[in-house]
């Protein structure tokens, strides 16, 4: 095919892509001259010498240009001759609708001379070292070869070089300490029969070293083993020579795919089907602010007030603009602190865990993918409802590697929905099944394992998680009676209270609200960090005369859980609070102030109250609890009869007081609510009027 056109090659030299085309188009079928077939070959040259190798899309998107011009050139050369190129035009065809997802570079593997020479005269002995140098693993392994066969003593040399970088968290240890790993490996290669001479081969980890190879020499080095979650979800085995923590990093190294694993040892299966990473540098993430004049600065660069970040919490940025949907100002201040509060503990701190109870169609879900938005994570909320317990825990599969679970792999706060539904399945066992969590939950560092494996790891996050209530525990007594107590106090447990439910469904009645700004994620994380790496200053005594003025209204049962956890859990609640203020009103103090303590009260309160739906009305009107401690339970309605109550001088007929009320509230609720009172004491009837407790209490009437 190509003999014809032996005067144009003489000045042209074809190419190996012009070469695949020739290959396909028979000139030796065309029915004309020895001068016009020459013509022609010379035409395709011409058309194909533009042609590139096909190793990036640009060249590709050349070739198909290339290829169109050299098709309509054979269309009518066979149109005009009745020649046959049915081959050509088809690889063609193909060629311009083969899309590529995914393509294989080899790596770069020269050393220059000058480095090579640096690493002989340091290293004559077998080593492991660290460079600078951003070497790939084919020259990390080119650089063992050339030291190897240029040294007279054949030293082993490893590298740790600074090519990759990932981040992500560590999310557990392999190996509790320091574990003895070989990385390089000296081989002698069998000769062949007819010959004496034997081969000596360098091998790096990694590396598939071939059968009937004898190693007769390697170098090991002691490291960390530990398991690593990037930010773009892939799973690595982190080998570091420095200790870390089980938190975030930004990791430099070198990231290998490991090819052979049997010559490092049955121990170490785990590094099978991972890829590994040699740790050259690791920096912890802990923040990024590191003083309170830094984080007003970011504060005032971001233009954050109160109200900006109320917004900003309640928020979900969508294609379509920022939506807003709008929860009660309590509600939101108590969300910052659970976000912005340090852990606390006397021998392991961690942090206040939030459960939220409430029936379907409440605002939870889409509270939740607003405050996911925020987290930074990667991991997506978790779906109870079709999820189990072995999802969120460590967990073992036979032949496969253990699962760190959920709640280990997130960094700062994992989200769970429809809670309930995960431990559905386990509440006959509940000491068994919910107290795998317990330790996780408190951030404590242990080890897990099975006949399958062993891993060590802890929890870093704080979990936010929300349910439908299972059936029966639309109460807190209800609750404890079908869970562990131990379990549940690891929880500050919130029941929707109807104030809140009924202000939801008001705000989806009404047009959507849209947010003018946004704060980017990472300042908000930068604050949140820093907020959650100090302690802020009050008066524990206060904390934990607050906390006791509610034990009265606890049954024995109940008692048991808010006194197991409930102090710490009120502490976190303050420090938040503390920290929600002073972050708004640029206080560098941090210290509480009357106005702190009363709003922890508040929140508090309102907590407490929501656990006893179904038993409100019995605890306001039993005596034996203080009436100050009662107030805190007074419904929105009954809060509003005291308050016209106190503008009508704090005393009234009963007439002049239910004209007032039938304002704001129906006659029957009013009446009800008014009998509630009366009861409970907190309004007295005496003479034909209606008194304050708070009046009467002074009075003395």
């Amino acid at each position: 095919m190509l003999e014809d056109s032996d005067s144009y090659q003489k000045n042209e030299v074809i190419k190996v892509d012009q070469q695949i085309i020739f290959k396909l188009i028979n000139l030796d079928t065309l029915n004309v001259t020895k001068e016009e077939k020459a013509d022609i070959h010379g035409v395709l040259i011409k058309l194909s010498y533009e042609i590139n190798p096909s190793t990036s899309d640009l060249n590709i998107k050349n070739n198909i240009k290339v290829i169109e011009e050299i098709e309509k050139f054979l269309l009518t050369i066979q149109e005009k001759h009745k020649a046959d190129f049915k081959k050509a035009i088809e690889f063609f065809r193909y060629y311009k609708s083969t899309n590529i997802l995914h393509r294989s570079i080899p790596e770069e593997n020269g050393i220059e001379d000058p480095f090579l020479q640096s690493v002989i005269a340091k290293n004559t002995q077998n080593s492991i070292i660290k460079v600078s140098e951003p070497l790939n693993y084919e020259q990390v392994k080119n650089l063992a070869r050339l030291v190897f066969e240029d040294t007279q003593n054949k030293p082993l040399i490893f590298t740790i070089s600074n090519k990759h970088r990932i981040e992500g968290k560590v999310i557990g240890e392999i190996e509790q300490k320091k574990i003895k790993l070989p990385v390089a490996w000296k081989a002698e290669i069998s000769p062949k029969e007819d010959s004496d001479k034997k081969t000596y081969v360098a091998y790096v980890f990694g590396q598939k070293i071939p059968k009937r190879t004898k190693i007769i020499d390697e170098i090991s080095g002691e490291f960390y083993l530990y398991r690593f979650l990037s930010k773009d979800t892939k799973e690595y085995v982190l080998i570091s020579t420095e200790k870390l923590n089980l938190d975030d990093y930004t990791v430099h190294g070198l990231s290998i795919e490991v090819e052979d694993t049997k010559i490092i040892g049955d121990a170490y299966r785990l590094l099978n089907k991972f890829p590994v990473f040699f740790v050259h540098t690791a920096n912890s993430h802990i923040c990024t602010l590191t003083n309170h004049k830094e984080l007003f600065a970011k504060c005032d660069e971001i233009k954050l007030t109160g109200n900006k970040l109320y917004e900003y919490l309640q928020s979900h940025k969508t294609a379509e603009g920022i939506k807003i949907l709008e929860h009660p100002r309590w509600f939101l201040k108590f969300i910052a602190a659970f976000l912005f509060h340090k852990k606390k503990g006397i021998t392991s701190a961690y942090p206040m865990h939030l459960l939220w109870i409430a029936d379907r169609g409440t605002g939870k879900s889409s509270f939740l993918e607003a405050l996911h938005q925020k987290s930074g994570e990667s991991q997506e909320i978790v779906a109870g409802s079709s999820s189990t317990l072995k999802y969120l825990i460590p967990s073992f599969k036979e032949q496969n590697r253990p699962e760190m679970g959920a709640l280990a792999k997130a960094s700062r706060l994992v989200i769970v929905d429809e809670f309930f539904r995960i431990l559905r399945l386990n509440i006959n066992e509940k000491e068994d099944e919910c107290g795998r969590m317990n330790d996780l939950l408190e951030h404590k560092d242990r080890q897990a394992g099975s006949g399958q494996g062993r891993i060590r790891t802890s929890m870093t996050a704080r979990l936010m998680a929300t349910t439908n209530p299972i059936a029966g525990t639309n109460n807190i007594v209800s609750l404890v009676d079908k869970f562990d107590d131990s379990f549940l106090s690891r929880f500050l447990i919130y029941y929707q209270t109807d104030d809140h439910v009924k202000f939801i469904h008001q705000r989806m009645k009404e047009d959507p609200q849209l947010a003018k700004e946004w704060i980017e994620v990472n300042d908000f994380l930068s604050i949140q960090d820093y907020l959650q790496s100090f302690d802020s200053q009050y008066k524990r005594e206060r904390v934990v005369k607050l906390c006791d003025k509610f034990i009265p209204f606890l049954s024995e049962t109940v008692r048991g859980l808010y006194e197991a956890r409930y102090l710490h859990h009120l502490e976190c609640l303050l420090d938040g609070i503390i920290k929600v203020r002073c972050l708004t009103t640029r206080d560098s103090n941090f210290t509480a102030t009357e106005e702190d303590y009363q709003e922890a009260e508040f929140v508090w309160s309102i907590i407490i109250k929501s656990w006893f739906k179904q038993t409100i009305d019995e605890l306001l009107k039993d005596s034996k609890i203080p009436l100050e401690v009662r107030s805190k339970f007074i419904p929105e309605e009954g809060i509003y009869i005291l308050r016209t109550l106190a503008n009508l001088g704090f005393k009234a007929t009963p007439t002049a007081l239910k004209e007032k009320c039938r304002l704001e509230m129906h006659q029957t609720r009013l009446h009800f609510n008014l009998s509630l009172l009366v009861q409970g004491g907190f309004i007295i009837e005496k003479n034909d009027l209606l008194y304050h407790y708070e009046w009467a209490e002074v009075e003395k009437i």
